[in-house]
């Protein structure tokens, strides 16, 4: 995900902000015989993080005045749903190492690996609410993104804090080791 691989395409097409990230490489890193897993799996955060995201937050937050929290956030939930969603195989072996990944790098990767103090993932994950009207659950937004303001005719994302329903019908954190 080099700099200089990557474009972001942020395309108003209509009513809708389609946003997407084109890459003009996607050959993918893999696990050489001279690292085990775990520093494999540093190396890659390290990189995405470290040398990528939190430089570029930084100077969008300084540029902006918009807070970093709302980045990481943003970040936060684009993860989790990778994670969570994207990432799902009928492989028994590789769906349990896609969930020690996920747990790893929200609850137990360090904030160096961020390049931060403390990781800046963590603090976003919460339980899932269960959304009756949807008939799924879906992990709510501390803060919201303002998504509704940007979308013509109006719409909310789907995981706006300002649509939580009630905190009574919870689940406990899931994707747990």
């Amino acid at each position: 995900m080099a700099l200089t691989n990557c474009l972001l395409d942020t395309r108003h097409d209509g009513h809708l902000w389609r946003s997407h990230m084109v890459m003009d490489d996607l050959s993918l890193s893999t696990l050489h015989s001279d690292l085990d897993r775990a520093s494999w799996r540093d190396a890659m955060l390290r990189g995405v993080f470290v040398e990528h995201l939190t430089p570029l937050w930084h100077v969008l937050s300084a540029a902006s005045g918009l807070s970093s929290r709302i980045l990481w956030e943003n970040t936060a939930v684009r993860l989790f749903s990778l994670f969570e969603h994207r990432m799902q195989t009928s492989d028994a072996a590789t769906e349990a190492r896609v969930k020690q990944d996920f747990y790893y790098v929200v609850h137990e990767a360090p904030g160096a690996l961020f390049g931060l103090d403390a990781n800046p993932l963590t603090v976003y994950f919460r339980p899932l609410t269960w959304v009756s009207a949807n008939g799924e659950w879906i992990r709510f937004r501390r803060t919201c993104c303002f998504y509704y303001k940007a979308s013509q005719p109006q719409e909310f994302c789907q995981a706006c804090p300002l649509l939580r329903p009630n905190k009574s019908h919870r689940l406990p954190f899931r994707n747990k080791r």
